[in-house]
């Protein structure tokens, strides 16, 4: 299961690498919901993951192996993600900068200054500026990594309850 879950858990994390720096370079990595494509990657690896032990060991495997493959898939995945978004905003100061400005409403306005799904965050000018003083390269590393292990439980969750599905 250990290879398993760090084979995939790696391809997890480069797939989330190579899409945040493509988005980086197509100038797009400040839009929050982009992210929302993290998850394709995430389900995809986890559905390998979890199918490639089922081939390996159909005998050990079981619901609660589903999820746990799935959750321990993403943690490695996730984890080595955040790791290195940490870096990268270490290493690019102005780009913190940049998410900072994007959840700080425009002069005038109670909206923040995002154009691409903005949800409810920023609603009201007083929180989004507390949310970009709160802001740095560590908060938005743990922000990620919350953020995807909280989906790779329910992937991991949703995944299982589809392959034990009656028929």
């Amino acid at each position: 299961m250990r290879s398993i879950t760090l084979r995939f858990g790696l391809i997890m994390s480069s797939g989330f690498i190579f899409y945040f720096l493509a988005m980086h370079l197509l100038d797009l990595s400040q839009f929050p919901g982009y992210r929302l494509y993290n998850a394709v990657i995430q389900l995809a690896c986890i559905v390998m993951a979890v199918l490639a032990y089922k081939n390996a060991r159909p005998n050990e495997f079981g619901k609660l192996t589903a999820v746990s493959l799935g959750v321990v898939t993403s943690v490695v995945g996730v984890l080595s993600f955040a790791i290195f978004q940490f870096l990268f905003l270490v290493l690019s100061p102005d780009f913190v900068t940049e998410l900072k400005q994007a959840v700080t409403p425009l002069s005038g306005s109670n909206e923040p200054n995002l154009s691409f799904f903005s949800g409810p965050i920023g609603s009201n000018s007083e929180l989004s500026n507390s949310l970009a003083s709160f802001l740095t390269p560590f908060t938005a590393a743990v922000i990620v990594a919350i953020e995807g292990m909280v989906a790779g439980l329910v992937l991991s969750y949703l995944i299982m309850r589809l392959l034990f599905m009656r028929k």
